[in-house]
């Protein structure tokens, strides 16, 4: 599934995200869609040397792409 830049991109810091995957979840309410990207962590690296990646999960219902007035609710994990 393409996803267009911007629509439903995560808003970090990190100069890019990756689209990982996407799958239709049915529910009672209709069919949402997930979208997974994965970016660079602000963290410290790994003892390896690898840099951690933070993952983040879409849940969209609908078709959003142009639209400009699109409800998000954001939240962080620890």
């Amino acid at each position: 599934m393409h996803v267009p830049e911007r629509v439903i991109r995560p808003h970090t810091r990190a100069s890019s995200s990756t689209h990982i995957a996407s799958a239709q979840v049915p529910t009672k309410h209709g069919v949402f869609t997930t979208h997974v990207f994965a970016s660079a962590a602000h963290v410290e690296p790994a003892p390896d040397g690898a840099t951690p990646e933070q993952e983040h999960v879409a849940l969209v219902f609908g078709d959003v792409a142009g639209k400009s007035s699109v409800l998000a609710a954001s939240t962080r994990s620890a």
